[in-house]
């Protein structure tokens, strides 16, 4: 057997067991007005800083000086900016065996249901411990066996959302016999 024929059996296996993970039910994240003020204050913040710092209205120094600080802030922008396409969720997806929060690029984060133990609304914006995905008031808790963290999410239709991950939960768990 060659070589070839051996790596294509093994990504014919591969997207076979890819291929068995369906895509039960995909919701995009809520986000409320707060938040995307709350975000948008950062980078307006600093280009504004930038800007004034660029024509030297702020603060008193040299040209050379206030070049370089304006370069800063809007160095400051840019990465900011960067950050938030690369960690605020795009979606949530109910695979079969896990929920995949998915982010900006290729960064994606994974719960799989062997470390579910329940999941539950929450309303409101007590700090509670965990991972937190929210975008919204309204939330999701994923409760996680053990030590596991918490992970809290803000889908855009929550009462669908958690109806179908309790049902994909519940499946999971009469496939593998499982008890909490």
């Amino acid at each position: 057997m060659t070589l070839e024929l051996v790596f294509i059996i093994i990504i014919a296996f591969r997207n076979h067991q890819m291929a068995k993970r369906l895509v039960v039910y995909e919701d995009s994240p809520k986000y409320d007005l707060w938040f995307k003020i709350l975000l948008g204050s950062i980078p307006v913040g600093l280009l504004i800083l930038g800007l004034l710092t660029y024509q030297g209205i702020l603060p008193d120094e040299t040209e050379a000086e206030a070049g370089e600080g304006a370069i800063i802030l809007f160095a400051s922008v840019t990465f900011f900016l960067l950050l938030y396409l690369m960690l605020l969720p795009r979606k949530y997806q109910i695979l079969e065996d896990r929920l995949k929060v998915v982010l900006g690029g290729p960064f994606s984060f994974t719960i799989n249901f062997n470390g579910v133990k329940t999941a539950e609304q929450v309303r409101g914006l007590a700090p509670i411990i965990g991972i937190d995905f929210t975008t919204s008031v309204d939330r999701v808790k994923i409760v996680r066996k053990g030590w596991g963290l918490n992970v809290l999410l803000s889908p855009g239709n929550r009462d669908l959302f958690l109806q179908n991950l309790d049902k994909a939960l519940n499946d999971w768990r009469e496939r593998h016999t499982y008890s909490l």
